[in-house]
Parts: C-alpha cells; structure tokens; sequence
C-alpha cells in the first residue's frame, strides 16, 4: 500500500510537469550559450589581478572630462560611464590601463531575450513566474518520491547504488539514470524554487541598521583621487563597482 502511494504521486507529479521540463532543459540549453559568447568578446586586453583601481581611475580621468562609474563585470570586462571631452556622456568598455574605449556594451540578442522570458516566466510576467516556482517544486518532489521508490526496490538505502534489478529496458534505465541524474536535478529544482520565491519576497530578510558616522571632513582636497594610498593597494579583480561623488566639495556629499 506504502509503495503504491509513493508510485502514484510519483507518477502524478511526473505527467503534470514533464513538459515544462522539457521546456526548461531546451530553453536552458539555449541561455548558457549567451555567458560563453559574452566571454569571448575582446574587451580584457590586460589581466584585472595586475591593475590597480588607482592607475584606472588616473588614465581615465586625464582621458575624459568626467568619469561617474567604474564597473568589472563577471567577465572581467572594465566598464566605465563617463562625460568625453566634446560633452557626450557614453558607456564604455575600456582598456584598463590606457583608457582607450574598446567597444559599447550591446543590447541582448532577440534570441536570448525570447528565450529568457520563456524560460522564466512562459511570457506570462509575474502569474509565469509563480507557476515555474510552483512547477520547481514540484520536480523538487518528483526527485524525492523517485528516491524513496529506488530505495525501496532496491532493498535499502545502504544498496542504493548497487546493481540494478533485472527488469524490462525501460524501468531499469530508468532507475539508473535516475540515480545518476538525482543530486543535478534536486540543484536545479531546489535553486529555481529558491529564485522564485525570492522574487516574490516569501523568505525572511536580514534587517540591516547602519550606525551613522559623522566623517572627517577636514581633508587635504589639493590630493587627487588616483594619490590616495587605499586607490593604490586595491586591484581591479576586487573591484565590482565605484560610484564618482557627483561634486568635489566634501560638504557637499551631506
């Protein structure tokens, strides 16, 4: 009676959300091309463990008229928003330690961008969202009663992963895929849960409180920023982003 229950909702739970999963695997497959053409773009000319933030921010700011941000991407890519010498502000991907604009970050491909909606939401915005949490969570289950049915047939856990039964071809490669697929899957399942559920803010929040500090505001303003001894030990591989204060006086960033 026990097995049959967890063969039944196995079996449920599996008719419900194949297509979906099939939906998910080819869509998937398609996004992770998108990071491996991003990465191959020439926009790392020199490696970012070998630059200072300092020498960045120098050449860029004799370079330009004003710089607002500098940002390392996940690729190692340094992009900075400045203000040219003609009054224009851009976007840039930029030579780390000549300043030298190397190209303009570029729209995501239609493709991706079609392929992203679909596998996030099924072009159905926030409901889209709910249902492919809902869906991971279900798959989430389908790997659960899955392992608890291979335990059973296999004769406990500690044979889980002994010779299978012999059986008719199909069962039995699908216990032995399922074993070896269990741990991607319950990955997968368990962080597209997670992600859905973050995105509708249904797990708890750490309340940070800041301590305001009352800074020192009488400083040498005659040193420019690349002089600063902290610009000079931090090396761009550390960096993700710097924000430029939008004026020069001190008093004025309170």
């Amino acid at each position: 009676m026990t097995i049959s229950i967890w063969r039944y909702s196995h079996l449920l739970l599996a008719l419900s959300t194949g297509l979906f999963l099939i939906l998910a695997s080819i869509t998937g497959i398609i996004l992770a091309f998108e990071p491996i053409q991003g990465a191959l773009k020439p926009y790392n000319p020199v490696a970012v463990s070998k630059v200072t933030l300092s020498e960045t921010i120098g050449i860029l700011q004799a370079e330009y008229e004003e710089v607002l941000s500098i940002e390392v991407d996940a690729n190692d890519f340094v992009l900075a928003d400045v203000l040219t010498k003609d009054g224009e502000g851009k976007r840039l991907y930029i030579h780390p330690k000549t300043g030298e604009a190397l190209g303009q970050p570029s729209p995501q491909h239609p493709i991706f961008q079609f392929t992203t909606n679909l596998h996030r939401s099924l072009f159905l915005k926030s409901i889209g969202r709910f249902f492919v949490g809902l869906v991971s969570l279900l798959l989430c289950l389908i790997a659960a009663t899955g392992l608890v049915l291979i335990i059973k047939r296999q004769g406990g856990i500690s044979k889980l992963f002994s010779k299978v039964q012999k059986d008719y071809f199909e069962l039995r490669y699908h216990v032995i895929l399922g074993r070896w697929f269990l741990i991607p899957i319950l990955i997968l399942t368990a962080t597209g849960a997670y992600l859905s559920a973050e995105k509708f803010s249904l797990l708890p929040r750490t309340l940070v409180v800041h301590d305001r500090v009352n800074p020192d505001i009488d400083v040498d303003e005659s040193v420019r920023t690349q002089e600063l001894d902290i610009f000079k030990t931090i090396f761009l591989a550390d960096v993700r982003k710097v924000n430029f204060p939008f004026t020069p006086f001190p008093r004025g960033l309170f």
